[in-house]
């Protein structure tokens, strides 16, 4: 996967810290989502409207996610993200 601009750690199970290269002048605005098993398996009929992932924490140089399961556990997912900033 190819990533530019920013940093990925994995701090805990599901728990996640994005940090970008060039800080924004101010906190962005970050959208995410989850993706259970495979972004390219359109034939999977699984997953939960409860899988999700939250925003736990931005800045203008990182932010804070976790992504979890139906029963409301973090669990490690596939996410993806917007932040879109001056």
């Amino acid at each position: 996967m190819e990533r530019t601009g920013f940093t990925v750690t994995k701090v805990a199970t599901g728990t996640y810290e994005v940090e970008y290269n060039t800080s924004f002048n101010d906190t962005p605005a970050v959208t995410l989502t989850q993706n259970y098993r495979d972004w390219n398996d359109f034939g999977y009929e699984g997953g939960d409207t409860r899988d999700n992932c939250v925003l736990v924490a931005s800045n203008r140089n990182k932010f804070k996610l976790i992504t979890g399961d139906s029963p409301g556990d973090h669990t490690d997912r596939n996410f993806t993200f917007i932040a879109i900033g001056s």
